[in-house]
């Protein structure tokens, strides 16, 4: 601004007739422009060293289905008996030996009859108790269990009251010598309340409209090439019956502000301490040192 003043004020002066001012004008351009390369040189240099990578700090508090989204109803916690867990309807093995198998019956109508079956293929059965108290979780829920009461007041989940009538889960004698007892599995199903995938199909800009993109929602890319890979699991019996899937999935918007064009775009894990953390996206601003320069006079 003070050398536009400067160039006006004596352009004015030469059309008032009080002087050429051509050798002071070509020395104020002169220092203009030393100035402008010097400041220019210090923008390109600030600019390459500047950490273009950009991503979204945890909000407080989280919020499902608004800050933070999850992968449900994979390898959850899941309770069976072992007489519906074989095709013979026998309970001569134990819950250990069930690594890999599906719900084949519903015996005596028992418990199978009173909670959702898992349609899907059920993983890694273990022995937990002979008699458990069950609360199951609202129909609508992507949970079966808000928690499991065993033994001397143990508890899978959170010890808390229950919104319904618990479920008295007991082992059971057949042919009077044979006990068949109730395992807690993993179950892996597919179906409607189960989200497990994710969206790999490619979006474009429209370019022809001169628009480019600035920011990302939820991305999430594959390679054939990545050694490096993250396991979703559940978070584990103890805390939650094993029902929920970890890590979660940051879903918060993430875009530059003022919008700059992108060079690219991430993934990356996030967490604290022994918490499951987030899946989250990022961005990787454009370089614009390359295009900084001085338009000639």
């Amino acid at each position: 601004m003070a050398y536009i003043l400067i160039e006006y004020s004596m352009m004015i002066q030469k059309v008032s007739g009080n002087g050429n001012f051509t050798t002071k004008r070509n020395s104020v351009r002169q220092n203009y422009n030393e100035i402008t390369q010097t400041a220019l040189a210090s923008l390109k240099e600030v600019t390459e060293k500047t950490d273009r990578l950009l991503w979204r700090c945890d909000p407080s508090p989280h919020i499902h289905k608004v800050t933070y989204d999850e992968v449900t109803r994979l390898l959850q916690g899941y309770i069976e008996n072992e007489v519906d867990l074989n095709t013979d309807g026998s309970c001569s093995r134990t819950c250990a030996d069930y690594h890999n198998t599906t719900s084949k019956s519903c015996s005596d109508e028992k418990f199978c009859a009173q909670q959702p079956k898992c349609s899907g293929r059920i993983h890694d059965c273990q022995f937990i108790d002979s008699i458990q108290s069950v609360c199951q979780s609202p129909e609508n829920s992507t949970r079966r269990y808000e928690y499991v009461k065993y033994g001397e007041r143990k508890y899978l989940g959170k010890n808390e009251k229950c919104w319904r009538d618990v479920n008295k889960v007991q082992s059971w004698k057949k042919w009077y010598f044979t006990e068949c007892t109730y395992c807690f599995c993993l179950c892996d199903e597919q179906r409607p309340k189960s989200d497990r995938y994710f969206n790999l199909r490619e979006t474009l800009s429209d370019v022809n409209a001169n628009k480019v993109v600035t920011g990302v929602s939820g991305v999430f890319t594959s390679s054939p090439e990545w050694t490096d890979y993250l396991e979703f699991t559940n978070i584990g019996m103890l805390m939650d019956v094993a029902q929920s899937t970890i890590p979660y999935i940051d879903i918060q918007d993430v875009a530059s502000i003022p919008p700059v064009a992108l060079a690219g775009i991430g993934i990356y894990y996030k967490h604290r301490g022994l918490n499951g953390g987030f899946v989250a996206p990022q961005i990787i601003s454009y370089d614009l040192s390359p295009h900084l320069s001085l338009i000639p006079n």
